[in-house]
């Protein structure tokens, strides 16, 4: 006998300072299109040949790009609520939590079926955990399943989601508080990647990248030397193109010798490798450790 496939909702939520769809988020909402249904909310306008864009994606159920100002999180919050409201929840088996803080490298079919076979309430894509921070499901991915999507404790934890002041707040809040939340109500979880005192979503994304995660973060674009890299990760060649043009950024020297004010060397880190500077500014040694 066939198995069933499982039915997927993805609430997804977006940001673009220059108020477009980028080829990148296109790519991304093309890609989970096929592997279920998408409520789609950016917290910002668009003009109407960039929302048009959005006509070509399969799938798609809904779709508003207005500005809110409540993050992803209120974005999160008016998906879900939108799909409560026209009785949506109970049609799926697993509701996912998904927003573009990410380039997508290549479909996650894989780990989704992986995932959802572990018997557990709630999965994700890396969780996270630190001497200060408890372990939690990063939520720039993580789902639910029926059960939880589908529970009063739930549907409270996302309609009483507010605006928050700082992005720490959001995260220590929201990231962190939700996950615990669940944890504590009873609910088992598991995430295809773990991680401990060191975020490598963040700072090694090619460790995580080589661990199978089908996703790079914004954020640690600059902590990979080489963008070339990514090639064998990737479905999507224009991506690589792109990020090539991004600069790469060094820390503050952790050591400086001057004379009289002027700077003669100087030694910088960007994750395990130092470089050394003459004048500050001229790069002559690279050295990895």
């Amino acid at each position: 006998m066939k198995k069933r496939q499982l039915k997927r909702l993805f609430f997804f939520a977006s940001y673009d300072a220059n108020h477009i769809l980028s080829s990148e988020l296109l790519y991304y909402l093309n890609t989970l299109s096929l592997l279920g249904d998408i409520v789609f909310f950016m917290d910002n306008p668009v003009s109407k040949e960039e929302y048009e864009k959005l006509n070509n994606i399969e799938n798609l159920l809904f779709a508003c790009c207005e500005r809110h100002g409540e993050y992803d999180f209120g974005s999160y919050k008016r998906a879900f609520m939108w799909a409560d409201s026209n009785n949506l929840l109970k049609n799926y088996d697993w509701v996912y939590f998904v927003n573009d803080s990410v380039y997508l490298l290549h479909s996650p079919e894989s780990i989704l079926n992986d995932l959802e076979n572990r018997n557990v309430d709630m999965v994700g894509m890396y969780s996270y955990k630190s001497k200060k921070i408890p372990e939690h499901i990063q939520s720039w991915f993580f789902g639910v399943n029926n059960k939880i999507a589908n529970s009063e404790f739930f549907k409270s934890l996302m309609e009483n989601i507010q605006k928050q002041e700082t992005k720490d707040d959001i995260i220590y809040k929201y990231e962190v508080g939700i996950s615990r939340k669940v944890i504590r109500k009873g609910y088992t979880y598991d995430t295809w990647l773990k991680g401990k005192n060191t975020d490598d979503m963040r700072v090694r994304p090619l460790v995580a990248i080589n661990h199978g995660i089908p996703f790079l973060k914004k954020a640690a674009v600059r902590h990979i030397e080489n963008i070339r890299l990514l090639l064998p990760h990737v479905d999507n060649y224009d991506l690589v193109e792109k990020l090539k043009n991004i600069p790469k950024k060094l820390k503050k020297s952790i050591f400086k010798m001057s004379v009289f004010g002027v700077p003669l060397f100087s030694i910088k880190n960007r994750k395990q490798e130092y470089f050394l500077y003459l004048f500050d500014f001229l790069p002559v040694i690279k050295i990895k450790i």
